[in-house]
């Protein structure tokens, strides 16, 4: 009886030792703070206007980052695009094209259209019939379960499509390789 009383005694010793409280305190310098303001001559390239007149060097100036080969593609693509829309609103400002230039959710997903494909070669794999399609359609339900933008629902239901023409192209190739007597 004394052994057992003397354990727990132990026990209960090991384990309030374990508790340890720690009480912190730091100061804090708020340190200096790197704006990226702009100079007051800058405040004219907002306009579509003069932002379409810049070259990738005087961008880079501005910006401060030099641009690598793909985005001064990228840019000379986006100056293009402004002047085109500067035709039907001349007083067209960078930051509204922005704007719009943002809310297009019409963006390929590569991951989604790669789990439409994966969601159909797996069901293929699966013994029953009904089980294929729970398999099949996973990745769609996913997508709209998870409220994924329009670019990978879409993304989603294009691997799901090219899925199923693999499938159907590997069960024609099947049927053709048996043939028919």
């Amino acid at each position: 009886m004394r052994l057992s009383k003397l354990t727990a005694l132990l026990f209960l010793f090991a384990l309030f030792s374990q508790v340890k409280v720690i009480h912190a305190s730091s100061v804090i310098v708020p340190g200096i703070t790197k704006s990226n303001t702009a100079p007051v001559d800058n405040l004219k390239y907002f306009k579509a206007s003069e932002f379409v007149k810049l070259s990738t060097k005087e961008f880079t100036k501005l910006t401060g980052k030099r641009l690598n080969v793909f985005q001064r593609i990228s840019f000379q693509i986006a100056k293009a695009k402004m002047k085109h829309d500067l035709k039907k609103n001349p007083n067209l400002l960078v930051t509204d094209y922005a704007k719009t230039f943002s809310k297009s959710d019409s963006r390929f997903s590569f991951l989604w259209f790669i789990l439409g494909i994966a969601g159909v070669i797996l069901g293929m794999m699966m013994p029953l019939l009904p089980l294929f399609f729970v398999f099949a359609f996973a990745p769609i339900g996913i997508a709209y379960a998870t409220k994924q933008d329009k670019g990978s629902i879409k993304s989603v239901w294009i691997g799901f499509g090219i899925g199923l023409v693999l499938l159907l192209l590997l069960v024609a190739i099947i049927i053709a390789s048996i043939g028919y007597k």
